[in-house]
Order: structure tokens, then sequence, then C-alpha cells
């Protein structure tokens, strides 16, 4: 996989905007806890109107910024995972162009259609978690430890307690779910494959009259994936409930 980060080498420019913008949205998001206490404290207990209204628009300013820097950085991230993922298309598609014989009947047609498409998607898709929640997670971790220790250090230690704990949920998690991806891509194989073989013998299995058994080989394939994609699917689901979880208790 960090073989392929050198394909990112056109986007390095709206990399780096992306990592900007994602602190800039962590900091802001960050800011607004702690301008909240200045209006319980500042505004309301004093009584000052004043304070309380400068505080809220600073508030109500900062989550504007904080929210364009988030929708500028999904667009910026957007991009660079179609970019990437049109390069990686044609580095595929240029590879598989000069294989010898030997080398496309290791890999079969129904793959080389996967690893171009689907697998392209997926990692388009990881792409973009990586530079919009993977790069935004741990900065609103770090910020909110040391935002915790300047206001309570003991609540602070729970919080550093609790990460641990909230790592491990997550490892465990992933580590079911990869193995169930892995095979996945194998039933999409060969889902591919009994798509490729009906399309491209239909006459045969016309003329032999296979229609139904050619239609049960689709349905077992079709199931086959659609069951893997919800246990994967589920694992998945699991893991947001499971922190939430975690960080109120």
């Amino acid at each position: 996989m960090l073989k392929l980060f050198r394909l990112l080498a056109p986007y390095r420019r709206s990399v780096v905007i992306v990592l900007v913008l994602a602190m800039a949205q962590s900091i802001g998001f960050l800011l607004l806890p702690r301008l909240m206490s200045d209006i319980v404290d500042k505004g309301i207990v004093r009584g000052d109107q004043g304070a309380i209204l400068r505080t809220g628009g600073l508030m109500l300013l900062m989550s504007i910024v904080a929210t364009l820097c988030a929708i500028a950085g999904a667009y910026y991230s957007a991009q660079v995972a179609s970019g990437f993922g049109r390069i990686l298309r044609g580095a595929i598609f240029a590879r598989a162009s000069h294989f010898s014989i030997h080398q496309f009947d290791r890999f079969g047609a129904a793959s080389l259609v996967t690893r171009t498409t689907n697998d392209t998607t997926q990692v388009q898709q990881m792409l973009i978690m990586m530079l919009t929640m993977v790069i935004t997670a741990p900065i609103m971790a770090i910020g909110g430890v040391i935002l915790a220790l300047s206001q309570d250090t003991q609540l602070a230690w729970v919080l550093i307690a609790v990460m641990p704990v909230m790592a491990l949920v997550f490892g465990l998690i992933l580590r079911g779910a990869l193995p169930l991806s892995q095979a996945m891509q194998a039933k999409i194989d060969r889902l591919n494959l009994v798509l490729g073989e009906g399309l491209s013998g239909v006459r045969v299995i016309r003329a032999f009259d296979r229609g139904a058994h050619q239609r049960a080989r689709f349905d077992a394939a079709n199931l086959d994936v659609t069951n893997t994609a919800v246990a994967v699917n589920r694992l998945i689901a699991v893991l947001m409930p499971a922190l939430i979880l975690l960080r109120r208790f």
C-alpha cells in the first residue's frame, strides 16, 4: 500500500491543503466548549450580556469557519482521491497490457477487471477516509487531552485511560474485518467470472438450454458476496457505537 503513495506526487499541494484545513477544523471545534464555558463563567454568572453576545458571536464565527474548512477539506480530499484513482487505473491497465500469456492466465480477466474497478474504488474511499477522518482524529484526541489537562487534571487522566481501550476496540474490530474484506475480493472475482462467462457464452447457454443452471451459478456467487459484505458492514457498524459507549462511560 505504501508504494501507491508515490502516485500522490502530482497532488502534493492539495494534500498539504487538506492537512492545514483538517488542523484548522479540529482547532475550531476543540475551542467551542472552552468558549461555552466562558459564556457561563463570564457572562451568565456575572450577568454581563455584552460578554455573552461577544463570546456567542465568536462561537458562531468559529463554527462557520470550522464548517467551511470541513467542506473545503472534503472537496480537496475527493479531488485527490479521484486523481489518484485515475492514475492507478491507468497504471494497472498499462501493466496488464504487457502481461505474457502465462501471467494473463494466472490472474484471469475477471480478476483484472476487479483490480481495475472495484479494488481501485476501495483504495480511493480509504484515501478519502485517511485525508478526512484518520488525520482529524489524532488532532482531536491530542487537543482534547491538552484542553482537559488545562481544565481538570483528574478528568484528563480518565480520558487518557479510556483512549487505549478505544484503540484496542478499534484494533479488534479491524482485525476481524480485514480477513472478511480480503475474502470478499476473491468472491467478487468469482462473481465477475460467472457474469463474464454468462455474457460471452450466452448463445451456447441458450442453445443447450442451460439458462437455469447459469442463473443458479450467478445467484450463488452473488449471495456469497452479499453475505460477506453484510458481515463486514456489521463489524464496522459496531465500531462507532462502541467508541461512543466508551467515551460516555
